[in-house]
């Protein structure tokens, strides 16, 4: 059975989805891994001993990597990978250049086994993708490494209103998961002060061999008495150095 030797990446925020996707592949006979967001699926990507035969990703998983965001760091890592992404909202631009170029496929949800099956054995079909190094984006982003998540959500909604692209982390090995395969520039790394204090000093020395163009910038995310969420945001930005005129 040729599907036997295929192993399958399935990528989706929503557990139905990925439970969805899952049976119907095991039953053809695939080896399936999941993962419910972009660092996840790195990690995958990273350490499965075996080859993996394609990514079927969902395009939309904030607050960590888009699906288009991780298919290229996928490419980077497994050259000559396939990539199915699938959504329930029309393909972007992007997207559609890759259909047409046949880098990637699409499939619009919901869908039924037959057609996901079917999606996915023409792509097995067809000649692997030439690796293609991807070029870094010359925009800089901005990396969050704040615990609390109401207050990272408040951080970030701020920062994209003002037009930043902002990437997200709960915890350290999020952060470093994120430098090693954001596939653009990242010009500042806003932090919680408390947390890199309890970090290694060889810890913060990767993260600077991993990302030499970004800067580091700490501020204490502990709230003051009786600080409300918002002040915290705003006091939090005007540490770091950054003016910002949007509202939450």
């Amino acid at each position: 059975m040729e599907s036997l030797s295929h192993t399958i990446l399935v990528v989706d925020d929503e557990a139905h989805i990925r439970d969805f996707a899952r049976h119907v592949l095991e039953n053809q006979g695939y080896q399936v891994l999941t993962a419910k967001n972009g660092v996840e699926a790195v990690l995958l990507g990273e350490h499965h001993p075996g080859a993996i035969s394609a990514l079927i990703t969902d395009l939309n998983m904030p607050p960590y990597m888009g699906g288009c965001e991780l298919a290229q760091s996928m490419r980077r890592m497994r050259p000559g990978i396939g990539v199915i992404y699938i959504s329930g909202y029309p393909a972007d631009a992007v997207v559609q250049g890759e259909v047409l170029e046949e880098k990637a496929d699409f499939l619009a949800k919901p869908f039924t086994p037959e057609m996901l099956i079917n999606r996915l054995k023409e792509m097995l079909r067809r000649p692997a993708p030439a690796p293609v190094e991807q070029p870094r984006k010359t925009d800089r982003a901005i990396l969050l490494l704040v615990p609390d998540g109401t207050l990272r959500t408040g951080i970030a909604a701020l920062l994209r209103v003002e037009g930043m692209q902002v990437l997200e982390s709960r915890n350290f090995a999020e952060a470093l998961i994120i430098c090693q395969w954001h596939v653009g520039l990242i010009g500042l790394f806003l932090a919680d002060k408390d947390m890199l204090a309890r970090l290694p000093s060889e810890l913060l020395e990767r993260l600077g061999q991993v990302r030499p163009e970004m800067r580091i910038l700490a501020a204490s995310a502990a709230p003051g008495e009786g600080e409300p969420i918002h002040e915290r945001v705003r006091r939090l930005l005007e540490e770091w150095g950054l003016e910002v005129t949007g509202e939450e």
